[in-house]
């Protein structure tokens, strides 16, 4: 596989980001369903930020081990 077949499959899910701590997101789920949609739209935006985030970090890394060789 090469570094650029690399960089198109990999990726930094949003998903990974929201489950890393299981027990904060469960909490703002239960808070969902019976209406507090504020709290959880701000935690599903913040996780966004947090994967967008990293997302660049990969990025940089791979790019930085590209040009390394």
């Amino acid at each position: 596989m090469t570094a650029w077949q690399v960089c198109a499959r990999v990726t930094v899910p949003l998903a990974s980001v929201m489950l890393a701590d299981t027990r904060r997101y469960f909490d703002h789920l239960t808070r969902y369903q019976p209406g507090d949609t504020y709290g959880f739209v701000e935690y599903v935006a913040r996780s966004v930020i947090v994967s967008s985030e990293a997302v660049q970090d990969s990025a940089h890394v791979l790019r930085c081990v590209r040009y390394r060789r």
